[in-house]
């Protein structure tokens, strides 16, 4: 005789296998609904909490510091591009003043070389002038000597001396004329 404990249902396998394939997925459901349910607590729970900081006192000092922050870059930015305005603006100025005196100095160059040009003209006339002189000095000294030599042949003839001193006049006067009237 069988056990009385042991009862079993007369049930087909198909129909066991169906009612705990249903058990499991309704037990999934509830579970991945309850980790649904526990991870959407989560988040409000975490977002309430960045909520409630970034209301506090130090969040709010926080934004108010990062706010003049933001207004003091502002305005060392508008300074630096007024300060790099002036910059160019005084290079441009400088530039020309630069391209200004390089003129300058190229007029006064030429100036100067002209200037030296006419010197050395002057140098070299004056030079040329000496020469001349030397050879009218000379000239009249030779003159004289003549004159000294004839003086001494005959001081009996007085006239003859006259004559000969009034022709050395014209002579030297001819021989530095056109020294005197050359410009």
């Amino acid at each position: 005789m069988p056990p009385s404990l042991y009862h079993y249902l007369p049930v087909p396998m198909d129909e066991v296998w169906k009612d705990k394939d249903r058990r499991g997925f309704r037990l999934l459901l509830v579970t991945g609904r309850l980790v649904l349910l526990v991870g959407v607590l989560g988040m409000a729970a975490t977002l309430v909490y960045f909520a409630v900081k970034a209301n506090s006192e130090a969040c709010q000092d926080g934004l108010r510091a990062e706010q003049k922050c933001h207004n003091v870059t502002h305005h060392l930015r508008d300074q630096l591009t007024r300060a790099q305005e002036t910059l160019q603006d005084a290079d441009a100025a400088c530039n020309s003043t630069v391209e200004n005196l390089s003129a300058t100095l190229t007029h006064m160059k030429t100036q100067e070389q002209k200037r030296q040009e006419q010197v050395q003209d002057l140098k070299d006339e004056v030079t040329d002038l000496k020469r001349k002189i030397r050879e009218a000095q000379e000239a009249v000294r030779q003159l004289r000597n003549e004159i000294n030599a004839c003086r001494q042949m005959s001081p009996k003839n007085a006239s003859s001396r006259r004559a000969i001193s009034i022709g050395l006049v014209p002579a030297a006067l001819l021989l530095l004329g056109p020294a005197a009237l050359r410009p």
